[in-house]
């Protein structure tokens, strides 16, 4: 009788644990941007490459990847993005991403681009750019 107890505990423990009631799941969870190289300054119809580097702080995240979202005119959004999904513990890992962007503006101007730092604070960088070459 005191085995049928002890094997029913162990059971009900592991059942317990496997319990999707006890896991956290969220997408698209902004993430530090560690490193980034913006250009200041470039010319209409000439691609521009934007660089970006995050960290994720252990195991648990996935997908990591970057968002360039256009704002409104001459200014855009840089964003680091991941998805977190725990079932109690994480592996005690660091996940990186790196990204470089294509950017070709289509008008002469200042263009400003917000890079989100952390998820509360941001930066912006200013590409001047200058009207082809001739024109």
């Amino acid at each position: 009788m005191k085995r049928i107890v002890t094997i029913s505990a162990v059971l009900i423990s592991l059942l317990s644990a496997c319990d999707p009631g006890n896991s956290l799941i969220y997408s698209n969870i902004p993430l530090n941007i560690d490193t980034r190289t913006i250009p200041e300054a470039g010319v209409v119809n000439q691609p521009l490459y934007i660089m970006a580097h995050c960290t994720a702080p252990n195991g648990c995240w996935n997908n990591l990847h970057f968002s360039f979202n256009k704002l409104e005119d001459f200014k855009y959004e840089l964003v680091a993005l991941g998805n977190f999904e725990s079932y109690g513990s994480c592996p005690d890992v660091l996940l990186t991403a790196d990204t470089t962007i294509t950017f070709t503006p289509a008008s002469a101007g200042k263009y400003v681009v917000v890079s989100w730092i952390t998820p509360y604070s941001s930066e912006n960088d200013t590409i001047y750019v200058e009207p082809e070459a001739g024109r």
